[in-house]
């Protein structure tokens, strides 16, 4: 077995006195090894059907997302795993001190006018920040594909360069089970986002690499290792409407 990530032990940790907004669940600031951090609780599933646990796994998709990210090179804020209030939280590093401060995009948007790219009543209907010069929302993965935009291309060659599956497999694998006494993800969570990543990878940006590049070699990076295709999700984990949302995702 691989080095597994500690979950630290944030109850005694004296709160920070700043507030934090979004839509994504509680948050509170806690001041830990002499900085301010932002902790972010797991939502209930209190109102999801079947055999689901307690509470989400959103916390630990924050960090595995975010460090996904550093493993492209893309900067991200920093983030640890840790129990509070009896919970799995995600602690993140606030990157806004001393000197910096966040603006939400509802705030950005109210400054914008109507007219500007990007903000338009359409794109917002559907919840989508992909969208085209025009304000017009767009698939991103077809879009992805298309090839006509060189930026996307270049960014899809960079991913390609970047990702090892493998190295996503240590990553999952580093977060353990259990912890503290407390589950930290439930039966099937390791597994579950090993074979989607997988074949995300393998049927979204091979297929679409390789259509772009017909006659260039493949990336160096190795393939997925399990490129075949899911299986029917286990409906013991699902409410009704087939949506996994016991493992779902960052709030972002």
């Amino acid at each position: 077995m691989g080095i597994m990530v500690d979950i630290q032990d944030f109850e005694s940790c004296e709160t920070s006195g700043q507030f934090y907004g979004g839509n994504a669940g509680r948050k509170i600031g806690l001041v830990w090894r002499d900085g301010d951090w932002l902790v972010k609780f797991p939502g209930t599933t209190r109102n999801l059907q079947g055999s689901v646990p307690s509470y989400t796994t959103a916390p630990v998709s924050e960090w595995l997302g975010s460090h996904v990210y550093a493993a492209l090179g893309i900067p991200v804020h920093e983030t640890v795993l840790g129990i509070r209030d009896g919970r799995i939280v995600c602690a993140c590093r606030d990157f806004t001190f001393p000197d910096s401060r966040l603006v939400n995009f509802h705030d950005l948007k109210n400054s914008l006018s109507d007219d500007e790219p990007g903000f338009t009543e359409d794109a917002l209907d559907v919840r989508s920040c992909y969208v085209t010069d025009r304000g017009k929302p767009i698939a991103p993965l077809k879009y992805l594909a298309s090839g006509q935009d060189e930026e996307c291309t270049k960014a899809l060659d960079r991913f390609m360069e970047r990702y090892d599956p493998r190295s996503f497999h240590d990553l999952l694998d580093s977060i353990p089970s259990m912890s503290h006494g407390l589950t930290v993800v439930p039966d099937g969570f390791h597994e579950y986002h090993r074979r989607v990543c997988d074949y995300r990878y393998e049927h979204a940006f091979m297929e679409a690499w390789r259509e772009l590049h017909p006659t260039v070699g493949f990336p160096s990076s190795p393939e997925a290792s399990v490129p075949e295709p899911l299986p029917d999700p286990d409906p013991s984990v699902l409410p009704s409407s087939s949506v996994p949302t016991c493992f779902d995702g960052p709030g972002m």
